[in-house]
């Protein structure tokens, strides 16, 4: 049993109700403020937890959407790139009509 500073010869929890045990002349009052404050500091740190997360999750989002952009400027350079070159056989073929109708 623990000892009860009020009444020596009894136990902690001889004549006392649970009520107050805890607010008994504010003793427990500075156990009670930390242990608020730790629960403040944890749900704290699972606040702080949860607001890496959705960021890093926007980081890979970003990072995706960046990729796919990316991909559709090569895919849209490739299809420019294709056009220019039947353009140029084109352009050599009319030229080599032109000779022929010249010569």
């Amino acid at each position: 049993m623990a000892y009860n500073r009020d009444n020596p010869g009894k136990g902690a929890r001889s004549g006392r109700t649970r009520d107050n045990i805890i607010f008994d002349n504010g003793d427990n009052l500075p156990d009670l403020i930390q242990f608020i404050g730790q629960l403040l500091v944890t749900a704290g740190d699972i606040i702080t937890v949860a607001g890496q997360a959705l960021a890093l999750e926007q980081e890979q989002k970003a990072q995706i959407q960046s990729q796919k952009d990316q991909q559709d400027k090569q895919r849209e350079q490739q299809q420019v790139q294709l056009q220019i070159e039947q353009m140029q056989k084109q352009i050599a073929q009319l030229q080599k009509q032109i000779k022929n109708k010249s010569s």
